[in-house]
């Protein structure tokens, strides 16, 4: 009996049972038995451990597991996974595997057997995925049938539900003949039997468990070493088998009729050994003529044989290598690969094509790649290992320098700017990242196996056609050449591509390289409208140029011959009422000049940012009235009725007063020009519809084409060429005053229909009106 104090002073460790004989089961009495039982019985001992065991099913105890409710799980069999998802011990505890258990009288002894079979499968043992893989690589379809452990896997094919049921090799040998089932040729995936232990947690449990295993495996009188023996391998017999007995009588009829042969028998050893003799001379000649060496081991797996081709290649004396195991020749390492060479050689079983490194004394590293099997004298006595090896340095560079060029060429692929994909049999078989935003895609793997068809314009799909038959059968590149690709929102993109024929898969197959278009024909695009816009501005300029010299023309022909007249007073000396009129003439002619001049000013200071506008408080009423009085005398002289609307007058306007009159005179003078005799021009006030106020000038005239309004807007543009023209003008009036409304917070709206007339609005916002 423990005392109280250390039974207080007990760790109670939750472990988690399968009931999976031999490793952890009860017995006829209830009570726990097993390997692993054995085992953990010991440690805890050991370690004043409490154990408590839980039970159900394998599925249950990994979910258990995995949400920390026990603290070991033991019969575990190790996989990459699980070594990610628990923590997992370093020691084995058993080696397994699994096979493949039916009924008595079922015809499977290879797996090709189970196709179409209904396999019953373990839903998280290590086996399945496994299984599953084996199958599609060798063309296999099963059913697979989900269970929560291997008693349901046997249970179903017991029953009859399932023609097969994968287990491991323990649960099966212990539970398997009582329910009928038999193995069948069937095994595979060898794995270790482990503990398990939650995800960053009682690393110290397996640890502890890791060292009782590590001492007790070289220990043959360990309780781990009995407890194998015991429920791996059986009680020992406790009397002569009868096949024992036969076999003593016939050895001793053998013996008989061996003493009457004996005389033959000595004339045949003399024949063989000279066979033997030249058999051996035979290997010799073999071994010291072929490219790849021979190789023996003893009992110890020290080598005592390597034929000369090995001295030949690697310029290292017998005396370094004859005598020594392969770790110490080899400096074995403590990766995968030598742990699974280590573990054949434990268990003697043959090898293959197991690769390792050594240093020549040249100092170069060379690559070895050896197979050998065990050898076993006829009592089933351990002798050694024999086998070939084979020089593969050239083949390790040359796979080495392939793996760099592929990645090279990889990374240029994976990098380039430019779009690259591949297509076979009507099929995407490869698109690199940037043809995936180019076409739209995520991802690369969202275009690989779409039609080729999906990503061609439909405009240009025959001519595709064409030329991937001329890329595939004449095996030649094509030229460059301007393609449309869809997208795989829908949207359309232009690329130019070339085609060039390789192989995929064994199939012929076409390589394309595109690149996008699209910034260059934008370019072009732009580069287009820009040389018109050049144009137009050139044009725009001519017409100006030719509109002011005809304005300037007019008034100063005026102005000089008037002054004329009255300068060599060619209507007589002395006064004369004309000389009065024609210096009126010449007075109004320059104002005309003078206006032409400020108005050329003015659209110069707004394009570089210079007019100053000077904001106050301007009398609505006054201003329009203003207006209509300077204007009157040019209707009355143009026939032409000019009426203000002004009943209800608006409050006081925040804005700049001379640049408002300048805007609503160059209406004025606009309707007024355009606008025939008996015909009428209006000028008024009205509130807005947002609260503002609009100012409008209306008039009957010739009116405007409504695609031509954006046009006559510009500076200097006017709709009809100098030359057929009726009306004088620069083009600058509404341009001037579309741009000196704007520079005051407002807005200049045309509507006009050809003729019938126009209305000119220059609408103001509401935070420009002060209530009085």
């Amino acid at each position: 009996m423990l005392p109280a104090t250390a039974v207080a002073q007990q760790r109670v460790v939750i472990v988690g049972s399968g009931g999976e004989r031999p490793i952890s089961f009860r017995n006829g009495d209830g009570d726990w038995a097993g390997v692993s039982v054995d085992v953990l019985d010991a440690v805890a001992a050991a370690h004043n451990w409490r154990l408590t065991r839980v039970t159900g099913t394998w599925s249950e105890l990994l979910q258990k597991l995995e949400r920390g409710e026990i603290d070991l799980l033991e019969g575990v069999a190790h996989s990459a996974e699980r070594e990610i998802q628990f923590e997992m011990s370093a020691e084995r505890l058993v080696n397994n595997w699994a096979v493949v258990y039916t009924r008595s009288g079922a015809h499977i002894s290879s797996l090709p057997d189970l196709h179409g079979k209904r396999v019953a499968v373990s839903e998280r043992s290590v086996h399945t995925p496994v299984l599953r893989q084996l199958a599609r690589q060798f063309g296999v379809d099963l059913q697979l049938l989900m269970t929560p452990d291997f008693r349901e896997v046997l249970a179903l094919v017991a029953e009859g539900k399932a023609d097969a049921g994968v287990v491991s090799r323990t649960f099966g040998k212990g539970q398997a003949p009582a329910l009928g089932l038999a193995p069948t040729p069937v095994v595979f995936n060898p794995t270790e039997v482990r503990y398990a232990a939650p995800k960053g947690r009682n690393r110290d449990l397996l640890e502890a468990i890791d060292r009782y295993l590590a001492a007790a495996r070289v220990d043959p009188m360990s309780a781990y070493d009995r407890s194998v023996k015991r429920w791996l391998e059986g009680p020992p017999a406790t009397e002569l088998p009868q096949w024992l007995i036969w076999g003593a009588a016939l050895a001793a009829i053998a013996l008989i009729m061996t003493l009457i042969a004996a005389v033959t028998l000595r004339y045949q050893v003399r024949a063989r050994t000279a066979a033997l003799r030249d058999s051996g001379a035979r290997f010799r000649d073999i071994a010291e003529i072929s490219g790849d060496w021979i190789w023996e081991m003893d009992g110890d797996l020290r080598f005592t044989y390597l034929s000369p081709r090995f001295y030949e290649l690697f310029s290292i004396a017998p005396t370094d290598i004859i005598g020594k195991t392969r770790g110490e020749f080899a400096a074995a390492s403590d990766d995968d690969a030598w742990r699974r060479h280590f573990e054949d050689i434990d268990t003697r079983r043959p090898f293959r094509n197991f690769q390792y490194s050594i240093v020549a004394d040249d100092g170069h590293r060379r690559h070895i790649r050896i197979s050998g099997r065990p050898v076993f004298s006829d009592d089933g006595t351990f002798r050694g290992y024999r086998g070939t090896g084979t020089d593969v340095t050239e083949y390790r560079q040359a796979e080495e320098e392939l793996r760099e060029s592929e990645e090279r060429y990889r990374n240029l692929v994976e990098i380039c700017p430019d779009v690259i994909y591949a297509h076979c049999d009507g099929r995407l078989v490869f698109v690199n990242p940037a043809g995936a935003q180019f076409l739209g895609a995520h991802s690369p793997k969202e275009l690989i196996g779409r039609p080729l068809k999906d990503i061609i314009h439909p405009d240009h799909w025959e001519s595709v056609q064409q030329r991937v038959k001329s890329v595939v059968k004449g095996k030649q590149r094509t030229p460059p050449i301007e393609r449309k690709f869809v997208r795989l929102d829908g949207g359309v993109v232009e690329a130019e591509s070339v085609s060039t024929p390789f192989l995929f898969q064994g199939k012929p197959a076409s390589l394309v390289v595109a690149r996008d278009i699209g910034a260059r024909k934008q370019a072009e695009e732009d580069l287009r409208k820009a040389k018109e816009a050049a144009e137009m501005a050139n044009r725009a300029k001519s017409e100006f140029l030719a509109n002011i010299s005809h304005e300037l023309r007019t008034p100063l022909n005026s102005i000089i011959g008037f002054s004329e007249v009255i300068k060599d007073k060619l209507l007589g000396k002395g006064h004369n009422r004309k000389y009065d009129e024609y210096a009126a003439d010449i007075y109004e002619s320059g104002r005309h000049l003078l206006g032409l001049i400020n108005d050329v000013l003015d659209v110069s200071k707004i394009e570089v940012g210079e007019m100053d506008i000077v904001e106050q408080d301007v009398d609505v009423r006054e201003t329009v009235l203003t207006c209509a009085r300077m204007m009157r005398e040019r209707a009355h002289k143009a026939r032409v009725s000019l009426k203000v609307d002004g009943d209800n007058w608006p409050p006081v306007l925040r804005a700049d007063g001379r640049r408002l009159k300048q805007v609503l005179l160059n209406l004025l003078s606009n309707a007024v020009k355009f606008t025939p005799p008996e015909g009428r021009v209006e000028i008024g006030t009205r509130p807005a519809g947002d609260g503002g106020l609009d100012f409008f000038v209306a008039d009957t005239g010739i009116g405007i084409a409504p695609e031509n309004i954006p046009e006559v807007l510009k500076p200097f543009a006017q709709v009809a060429p100098i030359a057929t023209r009726r009306h004088d003008g620069t083009g600058l009036g509404l341009s001037l005053a579309k741009s000196l409304t704007e520079l005051q917070g407002g807005r200049l709206v045309i509507e006009s229909e050809v003729g019938k007339g126009t209305t000119v609005t220059v609408h103001f916002p509401p935070d420009r009106l002060v209530a009085h």
